[in-house]
């Protein structure tokens, strides 16, 4: 949690979504800045959880959209299906579509 505030926006609304994920909403923000916000993250959260001798990872996926999604679950699916992707390439990475 606390690399999850410290990699994100005063804009941003960070949520645990189940388990041991989370879904992040990045209001007005460009496909790059998700990019940047999302390689923070993986970065935080290695370092976070590193200080308190865990070796975790983050595997993230992301979607950005020019124009409102068809729905809430559309937009979760293709989200869920990058964060896979990244799951698939080694993982402690990110996939933005």
């Amino acid at each position: 949690a606390k690399a999850l505030k410290r990699s994100t926006r005063d804009s941003d609304i960070v949520a645990r979504f189940g388990g041991d994920e989370f879904a992040i909403l990045l209001p007005s923000s460009s496909q790059a800045d998700c990019s940047a916000i999302c390689a923070n993250i993986i970065k935080n959260m290695r370092a976070e959880m590193a200080s308190g001798g865990y070796e975790v990872t983050a595997s993230i996926g992301s979607k950005t959209f020019d124009a409102e999604p068809d729905s809430p679950s559309s937009a979760i699916r293709q989200a869920d299906e990058a964060l896979y992707t990244a799951k698939v390439r080694g993982r402690d990475q990110f996939v933005s579509v």
